[in-house]
């Protein structure tokens, strides 16, 4: 957006911004100077004044960034957010409860020790900013790149049990939640005190590249196959789905009692989609020819489930520490979940059901809780090439 000159008459003009994930700001944006705020005595000043609002999108919460584009000689700030929220700080962050209209106002002092008041912008938020996960404390929250921020619901003391916060910026508090920028990549649980009632706990993971995620963060949707018998990656693959969709958990035996399954035998498609239809998810077997259709159910919000090759795909030396490919040796047919996939199309992001070493598998994360099938990096190349049937479960919430 230009930069706006005022003549020595109050001047006003009107800029459109539209900001990634959705937003959209209306700012009526001019400047006014008097010897008393309360009084509101202005006259036009001669300078280049621009109010400016950025937004990002963490999963859960839409971050909105406020500053000025020309600050120099501007010596103090005042801003006020239009939802009884105020900062002194030069560059705020904020985050709006709800979708509606906001006057945001600032007022500026300068190195004069003139107070300079900008006429109020007009900040129209939309619905579509704050879904419905946002109205419940995100405590399973996903960050699609390092260097991203993220609206936390508690103030962080311990990452991954130790008082280290490295790669922890905290950039301000609004409404109830603290906004951090994250540098470090990985799975964190991080410990802290909550504006509301005390001493709180949320797991984070911060994708090592940019990608896309279809997600949630009010529950830990996330199943493996741990505890519950052999060969169930069918099922458990369905209990994920049903509980990513309505947010119910079900468990895999109830999986396994609907389609009848017996021993190590074989699940088929048609078999989990009869099992989620009966929870109410809707979910279609549809025939794809290349990988671009996958990300297109995911650019819909959608989960995909497949069944593939467990040879096809390259194994990693140390999956603790590498996300990008298989932690297991295993061969045979195996299903699993993809919720995801890198910006550069290299990689989709999935949720494995642990494969092997179900019955005593005790590995996890640096986190200490999340275990090795959780948001791997798998190859689409790869993968796509070990797929045992080009139908695949696309599955709608």
């Amino acid at each position: 957006m230009a930069g706006v000159r005022l003549s020595r008459n109050a001047i006003a003009r009107i800029a459109l911004i539209t900001l990634f994930g959705g937003a959209t700001l209306l700012l009526s944006l001019s400047a006014a100077r008097g010897a008393d705020p309360d009084l509101g005595v202005a006259t036009a000043i001669g300078e280049f004044v621009r109010i400016r609002a950025d937004a990002t999108f963490d999963g859960t919460h839409t971050i909105y960034r406020f500053g000025l584009t020309h600050p120099h000689g501007v010596t103090a700030v005042a801003w006020d957010f239009g939802d009884g929220g105020r900062s002194s700080a030069r560059s705020p962050v904020w985050v709006y409860r709800g979708g509606g209209t906001y006057v945001v106002g600032a007022a500026v002092t300068l190195e004069s020790g003139e107070w300079v008041r900008l006429q109020p912008a007009t900040v129209r938020v939309g619905d579509d900013a704050h879904p419905a996960a946002a109205r419940v404390p995100a405590r399973h929250i996903t960050v699609d790149r390092p260097g991203a921020m993220v609206a936390l619901p508690l103030a962080v003391a311990r990452v991954n049990a130790t008082t280290a916060t490295e790669g922890f910026t905290f950039e301000g508090r609004t409404n109830g939640l603290f906004v951090y920028t994250v540098d470090a990549t990985g799975f964190f649980r991080v410990e802290g005190e909550t504006a509301a009632s005390g001493a709180g706990v949320c797991h984070l993971f911060v994708s090592p590249t940019p990608s896309i995620h279809t997600d949630r963060s009010d529950i830990d949707w996330y199943r493996t196959q741990y505890g519950t018998g052999l060969s169930n990656c069918g099922p458990t693959a369905a209990a994920m789905a049903v509980t990513w969709a309505t947010g119910n958990d079900i468990p895999v035996r109830s999986v396994r009692e609907f389609v009848g399954w017996r021993g190590n035998g074989a699940v088929g498609l048609d078999e989990l989609q009869r099992f989620l239809e009966s929870q109410g998810v809707r979910a279609d077997i549809v025939t794809i020819t290349e990988p671009d259709e996958i990300m297109a159910m995911i650019d819909r919000d959608h989960l995909v489930g497949v069944i593939y090759d467990m040879a096809g795909l390259p194994r990693i030396d140390d999956p603790t520490r590498d996300l990008f490919g298989q932690y297991y040796s295993d061969a045979g047919g195996h299903y699993l979940v993809i919720k995801g996939y890198t910006v550069d199309r290299r990689y989709v992001i999935v949720y494995d059901p642990i494969p092997s070493d179900w019955s005593g598998n005790r590995v996890r994360y640096a986190d200490g809780t999340s275990m090795l099938g959780r948001n791997r990096y798998y190859p689409v190349d790869k993968l796509f090439a070990a797929l045992r049937t080009r139908q695949v479960l696309e599955v709608r919430r």
